[in-house]
């Protein structure tokens, strides 16, 4: 981004702080519902195929296997999780390993994986390609992959003291060096790269930005506290990026 560009952002989410809330006909669980239903993150947990063993890396507390209920409900996802600690929702995995993954990979012993979910854990890691080739090696034929991860643009953010002195609002993470664990971001083609080395081919990919139904959720944020400011902001000004990948057809032998 150049100097006009960080200018015209941080005059853009000045003007998005004072956003009132205006879908009065919307319930505070209608507009959560509608967001989560529009966002790529969930949109992917929804299409996975019928049974498929999925692996969450980087599960934190285990909170995904919440979105095997809603419509459609998917019980029929198998849901397996790694992350550096045990997650406090981890029994409503069918397994759960604890693994550095800058130190070593997970083990599930007989299972290949039709489906991997990584959101906001390739900016943690050193090798981010590492993990592809793990990926690589336990996945089934036409195997998916959803990553998110901060866009680069957002080094040039408000730290999120900046921002909380300027609006009194508090959004943490918001520049992406608020967050002393991130090593690097990514733009979405050189994710695309390093995940079509693994034979994964991107079908799907963009910055999040989810429109009207973000900046209601991120107005009623300032009213209801908690993290629905944060979600609704984030999810307006393309502070994630994504990618959904599939393994192609020809690639069954990479890997193992």
């Amino acid at each position: 981004m150049d100097a006009g560009d960080i200018l015209a952002m941080k005059q853009y989410l000045a003007w998005l702080v004072q956003a009132p809330e205006h879908m009065s006909h919307l319930s505070d669980g209608q507009v959560s519902e509608l967001l989560w239903q529009r966002h790529p993150r969930r949109r992917f947990i929804k299409q996975v195929a019928k049974g498929a063993c999925l692996l969450d890396i980087g599960a934190g507390s285990g909170g995904l296997a919440a979105w095997k209920e809603g419509e459609p409900r998917r019980a029929d996802i198998r849901l397996f999780g790694v992350d550096q600690r045990m997650g406090e929702h981890a029994a409503l995995y069918e397994a759960w390993e604890v693994v550095n993954l800058d130190t070593g990979k997970p083990r599930f012993p007989g299972i290949r994986f039709d489906a991997f979910y990584a959101s906001h854990l390739i900016e943690h890691l050193a090798s981010p390609d590492d993990l592809v080739q793990y990926m690589a090696c336990v996945a089934n034929e036409r195997a998916e992959v959803y990553f998110e991860w901060p866009s680069p643009k957002t080094q040039f953010f408000p730290t999120s003291v900046a921002f909380e002195h300027e609006t009194g609002l508090h959004v943490l993470p918001l520049n992406f060096f608020d967050d002393h664990t991130h090593k690097a971001t990514f733009d979405i083609g050189t994710v695309s790269a390093m995940l079509a080395r693994s034979g994964f081919e991107t079908v799907e990919s963009g910055e999040i930005d989810l429109g009207e139904i973000a900046i209601e959720h991120m107005a009623r944020g300032k009213r209801l506290g908690g993290g629905w400011f944060g979600t609704g902001l984030w999810s307006i000004v393309g502070w994630a990026s994504y990618v959904h990948a599939q393994r192609r057809g020809d690639t069954a032998s990479i890997g193992g």
